[in-house]
Formats: C-alpha cells, sequence, structure tokens
C-alpha cells in the first residue's frame, strides 16, 4: 500500500450539508479536520460521517450545531474513513471554513 499525506479537501459551504471528502473505492483515509471561524462572533457548525456514502442519518453526526467562538477553531483530530465514506460539513453561514488534511492509504 502506498501512502499519500496532504490536504485533501478544504470548503466554507454555509447553509448546506455539504460533501467534503469521499474516500476513493479501495482507499482508506486517516486524518484531521480544522474547523475554522474568521468572524468575530460565534458559528454553528455540523460535522458528519457516512459510512459507505450512505445518505444523512442522525447518528452519522459527530458535531451537530457546535457553537464556535469568533475568531477560533475546532479541531477533530484521527478521523477515519474506509473505501467511499464521506464527511460532511454545514455552517450557519460561509464564515466557517472546514480544512481536511491527513493521509491516504491506497
Amino acid at each position: 500500500m502506498a501512502n499519500k499525506y496532504g490536504i485533501f479537501a478544504n470548503d466554507n459551504p454555509g447553509a448546506s450539508l455539504t460533501d467534503l471528502y469521499t474516500a476513493a473505492a479501495s482507499t482508506e483515509m486517516v486524518g484531521t479536520l480544522f474547523c475554522a471561524n474568521r468572524n468575530a462572533s460565534a458559528k454553528t457548525a455540523r460535522v458528519a460521517l457516512s459510512p459507505l456514502g450512505a445518505s444523512i442519518q442522525d447518528d452519522h453526526y459527530v458535531l451537530f450545531d457546535v457553537s464556535i467562538p469568533g475568531n477560533d477553531s475546532i479541531i477533530l483530530n484521527g478521523l477515519s474513513l474506509a473505501a467511499t465514506d464521506k464527511i460532511r460539513v454545514f455552517s450557519v453561514d460561509n464564515f466557517v471554513s472546514f480544512v481536511l488534511s491527513g493521509v491516504e492509504i491506497t
């Protein structure tokens, strides 16, 4: 298996649950997700991990309407995805940036 290190996704989607990253077929991913509030006011965010790219379910959320203080970040370490798993993100507006970095294993 080969390892590929890097930044694999970044977005500031606003008020729409958005696919941030999908692990490719025959690929695993271990990473860190940075959720950065670029505004002086607190903002809320959601993060969901969907196995096999399944339609969103309540039990997929690892963060749900979590408040990120103004000009601050939340970091989720140790995310582990199997082939075709998805990370989906949401924020009340486009002031929250989501950045996924880590290693893809093929």
